[in-house]
């Protein structure tokens, strides 16, 4: 199979992996201390570290890790996965199905279960139920992409709907935002109708049909769709391993700009490491037609020499030592560099191998306006 029909069957995810970012550099806070993107587990599963976003990092300034397996087609985790906290503290509990979350999950907090419902494609799906204290909250319908309220209680166990009538009170955090937004209206036979206040927006429904909102802040009105939700943002529905590019610990102060490694004197990696690297992998799959991939994790020192190479791949495969050999004979490195001085630099990158072609995803097509948001979040995240 050739890579345009390769693409051509993969899912939307795959193609945004492709053709954006997979490569993420990171800077350890000290040489010494150890530190993985990932860790092997068993013989079949993975373990990847997460920051409390649900992006991609390293051990050392995780927030949770992921606990899988993963297939070579999707490029993403297969059967059921668990989240744990640092402390080992079960998170998730979640399943995949064609490199998206698909069937039953559950949601715990300080070991105590507080969601569980079904995934369809990545959204929640159907009736979720809700917990406080091993107690049922409420219940919530989210079939076709609407809130329905199902059932809903008070902390001493009685039922909030009187005549059909729910009055709602939420505070949630949005998608990648830890600052609490409230949430306030009412249902009506189950429907959101009437006045709905989500933070700067009023909005109004009728019998569950949006009608209009406005930006209490602007003082405009939206005809166009509405912006409530009463979902918090949860990392572990959105981990995310593909786009993730650049980051910087909290023990930095850099007093200028942090340049990205060099390899053989250029700072493309796509058109001087990868493609070397492809090359030269490929020649160890000549005759191979079986499909498999590597995760790498790469470690360049501060003295521009490569520190580590780790590999894992879901498969048994014979072929790891000759590509770390490859790996440590294509050329010379520079690690990230700000100023005079170098850091010790992380990389991690997927190597997809399918019917003698060697695929390592273009992570230089992300646009400079991306690449600069990117930055300045990752770096006030820290």
């Amino acid at each position: 199979m050739q890579i345009n029909t390769l693409m051509k069957n993969y899912p939307k995810v795959m193609k945004c992996i492709i053709v954006t970012i997979l490569l993420g550099l990171f800077i350890e806070p000290l040489l010494s201390q150890e530190t993985y993107f990932f860790e092997p587990v068993k013989n079949d599963s993975i373990k990847i570290y997460f920051d409390k976003f649900g992006e991609l990092t390293t051990s050392d300034i995780s927030e949770f890790y992921r606990i899988g397996k993963m297939d070579t087609f999707y490029f993403a985790f297969n059967g059921e996965v668990r989240d744990y906290s640092n402390k080992h503290e079960l998170l998730f509990r979640g399943n995949y199905k064609n490199g998206k979350l698909n069937g039953p999950a559950k949601v715990y907090r300080n070991g105590l279960l507080v969601e569980i419902g079904n995934f369809k494609d990545d959204v929640r799906d159907s009736i979720w139920t809700y917990y406080v204290n091993n107690q049922v909250e409420k219940k919530i319908d989210f079939s076709f992409n609407t809130f329905k309220i199902c059932e809903s209680y008070s902390k001493k166990g009685v039922s909030q709907i009187k005549n059909g009538i729910c009055t709602y009170k939420d505070n949630i955090c949005t998608y990648k935002n830890n600052v609490k937004i409230h949430v306030n209206g009412k249902f009506k036979n189950g429907r959101l109708d009437g006045k709905w206040s989500y933070g700067a927006y009023t909005e109004y429904y009728n019998n569950g049909k949006f009608i209009k909102g406005v930006d209490d802040m602007f003082r405009t009105e939206y005809f166009d769709g509405p912006k409530l939700t009463l979902l918090s943002y949860h990392p572990s529905e959105s981990v995310n391993f593909y786009c993730n590019f650049f980051s910087i610990t909290k023990k930095y102060d850099f007093p200028d700009t942090l340049f990205f490694p060099k390899f053989n004197g250029q700072g493309n990696l796509n058109t001087s490491f990868f493609k070397i690297l492809k090359d030269s992998i490929l020649t160890l799959y000549t005759y191979d037609n079986e499909g498999t991939y590597f995760l790498l994790d790469l470690g360049i020192s501060k003295e521009n020499k490569i520190d580590y190479i780790r590999l894992y791949s879901p498969q048994k495969n014979d072929k790891s030592d000759k590509i770390t050999t490859i790996i440590n004979k294509l050329g010379n490195w520079e690690a990230s560099r700000c100023g005079k001085k170098y850091y010790p630099t992380k990389l991690y990158f997927p190597l997809v191998i399918e019917n003698h072609s060697v695929i390592i995803p273009d992570y230089t097509k992300i646009s400079r306006g991306e690449m600069v948001n990117f930055v300045i979040q990752k770096f006030y995240q820290h």
